[in-house]
């Protein structure tokens, strides 16, 4: 079994990628 830190840095390391795409394909669009 993961253990629950490993899991926490997995999970905020998705949603830090989701984020930046999420503002990088932003950006793209206002061009």
């Amino acid at each position: 079994l993961l253990d629950h830190g490993v899991i926490d840095q997995i999970v905020h390391r998705h949603a830090l990628r989701d984020t930046v795409y999420r503002i990088v394909t932003k950006l793209m669009n206002l061009h």
